[in-house]
């Protein structure tokens, strides 16, 4: 992270004003003294800290994510299990498609779709819609690595809705 520019990192020992200014810290030292010493300095300045293999120590926990484009889903045990959060999220990780990032940006699209043929009806039409399109079959499409035909059927779909109202 620090090569990649997303995290400042200093080879050197703490120094308490390492934190002033800062919103979050996380204490990874490998020394329980010093990392008590990183917490003590954050909470003085109300400073968010989570000190690393010490729950009890945290302001807050870092769950383990799996990450499908927009879907995202985690997983935490408040710091309990590290180790048990990130074998769920490999075994979670593995019952959801590589192709749902994609998905979501098909579904996203006919969502914004349907609000502006649907715009003067009212939200369960609109939800029912939008679950029609769920239903649709496009994941699965999707999935078996068919984008044309994912798009077909959502394009089925929002089109029924488009004839639908331009008869009732």
């Amino acid at each position: 992270m620090a090569l990649a520019g997303k995290v400042v990192f200093y080879a050197r020992a703490f120094r308490e004003q390492d934190v002033d200014g800062k919103r979050l810290v996380i204490a990874a030292t490998g020394d329980a003294t010093i990392n008590e010493t990183v917490m003590r300095r954050c909470r003085a300045l109300g400073v968010w800290v989570n000190v690393v293999d010490d729950p009890s120590r945290c302001d807050f926990h870092i769950p383990a994510v799996v990450e499908r484009g927009k879907v995202q889903v985690a997983i935490s045990t408040g710091g309990a299990s590290p180790a048990l959060s990130r074998m769920l999220k490999e075994q979670l990780g593995g019952h959801l498609e590589p192709s749902l990032g994609a998905y979501v940006e098909l579904v996203e699209q006919a969502r914004g779709r349907i609000k502006q043929l649907m715009s003067d009806r009212g939200y369960e039409e609109r939800r029912m819609a939008n679950e029609a399109v769920l239903a649709a079959g496009a994941r699965e499409r999707l999935a078996a690595g068919d984008e044309q035909g994912a798009r077909r059927l959502i394009d089925e779909v929002v089109e029924e809705i488009r004839v639908q109202k331009v008869e009732g």
